[in-house]
């Protein structure tokens, strides 16, 4: 029996108002077609390959951003950039992510040598270059190495890496979601971000080449 209502449908399952998610979607995309700053929407939200076609087509996005290399490999088919914005760990997944390069451009978070040169050693196997950002730890403590000084040496031992590509610099506020009060996120997120943008100072000022993704 083909379900007539709302009512009629066995629980669990999932339903999506397509209507609103279009309506967020151009949004989304008129808010940023306006301005120098462009979207990456991150997959891991919906996890489902034709919204995410949906929200590359819509226009203002310079790619997908994935959680993990199976996200990657999921929406690889659409073409669009690749970020990997947590850095990879665990057998096979360097070469996984190398593999991808081989199709479209892929860019990954670092926030170690070890990480970074398992993946060159990964690229110089495949043959590929694999952009890199520098992930700086702007007050979340999950991962991301220090701000400003110790940023800009891994930044640097990332430059003379070969196979991978200095892209610039990382950083995910995410610790600030919870504050209620909209005065306080505000500020402590202005603080968080300061962090990475006196980074990226630092970088350019030391001539390395520094792109931001908050």
């Amino acid at each position: 029996m083909t379900p007539r209502t709302l009512n009629d449908i066995p629980t669990p399952a999932l339903l999506l108002d397509i209507a609103g998610m279009e309506r967020n979607i151009r949004r989304m995309a008129n808010f940023f077609a306006e301005g120098e700053c462009k979207v990456r929407p991150h997959f891991k939200a919906h996890k489902t390959p034709e919204i995410a076609r949906r929200q590359l087509a819509a226009g203002a996005c310079t790619g997908l951003t994935c959680a993990t290399v199976a996200e990657a490999e999921a929406v690889a088919p659409l073409g669009a950039g690749i970020l990997l914005a947590n850095e990879p760990v665990g057998p096979g997944k360097c070469d996984r992510l190398a593999a991808l390069a081989a199709a479209c451009e892929v860019m990954v978070a670092v926030d170690s040598v070890a990480g970074l040169e398992a993946i060159g050693a990964a690229s110089r196997r495949v043959g590929v270059t694999i952009g890199v950002l520098v992930d700086v730890n702007v007050g979340q403590m999950r991962c991301g190495v220090a701000p400003r000084e110790e940023a800009v040496r891994l930044a640097a031992r990332v430059a003379a890496t070969r196979g991978v590509v200095l892209r610039g610099l990382m950083g995910y506020e995410g610790h600030l979601v919870a504050v209620l009060d909209r005065a306080e996120r505000e500020a402590r997120t202005r603080d968080a971000m300061e962090a990475l943008v006196a980074t990226a100072r630092l970088l350019r000022a030391s001539g390395l080449p520094c792109d931001i993704v908050s």
